[in-house]
């Protein structure tokens, strides 16, 4: 029986999308899409129209560990969503534009344990001229059971290559064709390729510094009181996309982390005792590099007991920001299990 291709060389064989998919694929070995493992992935269908299917072996490395055992948590799910979406994206948008990410969006709706493999289909409800809707539907592939849905808001124009479209256009792009690849190709040449066998999971490419836990104050409003719990993250090759700004993925995975630390540290419990995220949204506001400023709070009156019945959580919701020198680059929310 002939093997299923992987991801990268499935998209290499693409005839009319070659040439603009090969940009992905070539992303896809470097930086935080290397860190993610996605060129692992296998391509299992590849329609112009209807999406990307790509089925993904979950290992371990990729998995948080808490008190319940070892799961593929909301962090990474998002991460993975984020950079077969925007393929999806550069399949189905007519000129072929990754975009940027302007809201992200995933509900869990079941646990995942290492070795157990993954159905992944996404696909854009609508593409425009400056905005595209697309949308995740993870099944565990042996039993079809739903893992997450999620939905992804990606602002398409190329600002930052302006050339983009019109290399794009039927009599240009022969021309333009080869310079633009050998220019990707010698981009990718530079970035970084992290040893995943080095680490035992993803989480320690994202050590935290300067991390102050958060507390409560007798002082203000609810939202004054609850002092958020901060740190800092330097961005570094592994955490970014191929234009060397931080990952969407990357930052869903930190924001889970600082957000993860909060929750633990109101309840007073360590991490692996901390519930487990069921929803995670994020906003993106601007590009971070260099050095970002993470802060989360969780609201004080979800972490109160139902009806005061020990042992039943009303739900926890936590905020979640980003800054880089002050400025307010992405917000978000987590509500947990």
């Amino acid at each position: 029986m002939r093997a299923r291709p992987s991801l990268i060389a499935a998209l290499k064989q693409s005839s009319r999308h070659e040439d603009a998919l090969e940009f992905t694929q070539l992303f896809h070995s470097i930086n935080f899409a290397h860190t993610l493992q996605v060129s692992d992935a296998v391509l299992e269908r590849y329609d112009a129209k209807k999406g990307l299917e790509t089925t993904h072996e979950i290992t371990k490395y990729l998995c948080r560990t808490d008190e319940g055992g070892t799961y593929l948590s909301a962090g990474v799910i998002t991460a993975v969503f984020d950079e077969i979406s925007t393929a999806a994206c550069i399949l189905q948008d007519r000129t072929h534009r990754p975009g940027v990410s302007v809201a992200l969006d995933v509900e869990v709706m079941a646990n995942v344990t290492p070795g157990r493999t993954l159905r992944l289909k996404t696909w854009a409800d609508k593409i425009g001229k400056s905005l595209a809707f697309l949308r995740l539907d993870l099944r565990d592939a042996a039993s079809d059971q739903l893992v997450a849905v999620g939905k992804h808001c990606k602002y398409l124009p190329m600002a930052g290559v302006p050339f983009w479209n019109m290399a794009f256009t039927p009599l240009l792009y022969p021309i333009v064709r080869k310079s633009l690849l050998g220019l990707t190709r010698r981009h990718v040449a530079t970035g970084e390729r992290v040893n995943t066998q080095d680490a035992s999971s993803i989480f320690d490419h994202f050590p935290l510094d300067n991390l102050t836990p958060g507390n409560e104050s007798d002082k203000g409003d609810e939202r004054q009181r609850l002092q958020a719990t901060r740190a800092s993250l330097h961005v570094k090759p592994r955490h970014c996309n191929g234009l060397f700004k931080m990952h969407g993925g990357a930052l869903a995975v930190a924001a889970e982390e600082i957000a993860l630390l909060d929750v633990a540290a109101r309840k007073k419990e360590s991490t692996s005792q901390a519930p487990r995220a069921r929803a995670l949204s994020l906003h993106y506001l601007q590009a971070n590099d260099r050095v970002v400023d993470l802060a989360a709070w969780t609201l004080q009156d979800a972490c109160e007991k139902s009806g005061g019945e020990e042992g039943e959580d009303d739900g926890l919701l936590t905020q979640i920001e980003v800054r880089r020198g002050g400025t307010l680059c992405n917000s978000g929310s987590i509500i947990w299990q």
